[in-house]
């Protein structure tokens, strides 16, 4: 079963124009994923389902490769519990208006010791941009360097080297990592803004198996999809067959109602950029 033989199909009206997508199960060993996962995360995840018997909140996937574009760790976990299923969103990825962002590193430290150390692992600073670039900024300025790698992967991976080197040669000054989108520095912290990830890349490094560093693609979409929630028993393998399966959570979807909020807001401690906000309950 490649894609979803029965699904919930949305239409939303958006300031963008109308966007489409599906909402329904997906097999969990047709998925790639194209980052690393965090253990804590994986730990929390799996705890609540556990817990709750429940899956809270649909992955995003891509509708024409399987590639998970957001929730990796509630992917793995799937696999960790061995469910056959995953309530997942299907977009259309070449939608112009999905957009493709990065994580900037943020840790705690001196600007002038993360530039002396940039200089001597990457060389002098460059100018102009480019795909291979990593800037260091702070307060009093920024300069950029040149990754080397034969592809973004290793360029992120080289970035992941050059954060463990500030930590551990910074004789505590560097702590931990925060990843966000739209850092505010004081004298106290410097970002590190990594090279940029395209479509392609995320597609082509996930059907290689291999993955990004945790945190390194940011995705925001047109509507973003939350609770949705479905009971554990219907993810499993179970006596239904797969069309059986997707029946019976269509039917439980349906009896939700659903409700469109604004996006561009904060919700469970995390600010989203998404121009709507579908929640259904």
């Amino acid at each position: 079963m490649h894609g979803f033989a029965v699904s919930l199909s949305f239409t939303l009206d958006t300031s963008s124009g109308p966007f489409s997508f599906q909402l329904g199960l997906v097999r969990t060993d047709e998925l790639l994923i194209h980052e690393e996962v965090l253990r804590e995360n994986i730990n929390l995840i799996e705890e609540s389902i556990q817990r709750t018997k429940i899956q809270y909140d649909p992955i995003i996937v891509d509708e024409k490769t399987s590639v998970v574009l957001d929730g990796m760790h509630r992917t793995e976990v799937a696999r960790l519990l061995k469910l056959k299923f995953v309530l997942a969103m299907k977009v259309n990825y070449s939608d112009s208006r999905i957009q493709l962002g990065t994580w900037t590193r943020v840790i705690q430290g001196k600007l002038e010791f993360a530039l002396n150390l940039a200089e001597v692992e990457f060389g002098p600073p460059r100018q102009g941009e480019s795909s291979s670039l990593l800037t260091v900024s702070g307060m009093q300025g920024s300069k950029t360097f040149n990754l080397q790698g034969r592809d973004t992967l290793e360029k992120y991976l080289q970035l992941n080297r050059f954060i463990e080197k500030l930590q551990s040669n910074s004789v505590g000054k560097f702590r931990e990592t925060k990843y966000e989108a739209h850092p505010s520095l004081d004298d106290e912290h410097v970002a590190l803004i990594p090279p940029v990830i395209t479509k392609a890349e995320v597609i082509e490094t996930a059907k290689a198996r291999r993955v990004f560093p945790p945190k390194s693609t940011r995705h925001v979409f047109p509507v973003r999809v939350f609770f949705a929630s479905l009971p554990r028993r219907l993810l499993e393998t179970g006596p239904l067959s797969d069309d059986e399966s997707e029946r019976a959570v269509l039917a439980y979807l349906r009896t939700k109602g659903t409700v469109i909020v604004k996006g561009k807001r904060t919700f469970g401690g995390r600010y989203y950029e998404e121009e709507e906000l579908l929640f259904l309950i």
